[in-house]
């Protein structure tokens, strides 16, 4: 039973569960709750995963050459006119 709840330890809550009165960033216990291990790092996971794919593993241009261009425009064209609002808002705030 101590290795099935250790498990469960390490993977849930996905979100934070108790009374959120102080919590140190990427600290999965607060003074009165948890948050699983995995969902409370994942931004440090993510960077060190990104990191060493990218460094060891392939390069950005060898990823981007396997992917289907027709196939990632279908994918992308709905939140390109959103996606350039916001750059265009963004560029028009820093100009003033």
């Amino acid at each position: 039973f101590t290795n099935y709840l250790a498990v469960q330890m390490i993977f849930y809550p996905i979100q934070f569960r108790g009374i959120p009165l102080w919590q140190r960033p990427e600290t999965p216990l607060g003074l009165l709750g948890w948050q699983g291990i995995v969902p409370c790092k994942t931004k440090t996971m993510s960077k060190a995963l990104v990191d060493m794919v990218t460094s060891q593993l392939l390069t950005v241009p060898e990823a981007f050459s396997k992917l289907n261009p027709r196939i990632m425009a279908k994918w992308l064209a709905p939140q390109v006119p959103e996606l350039g609002s916001k750059v265009m808002t963004d560029v028009l705030a820093s100009q003033c």
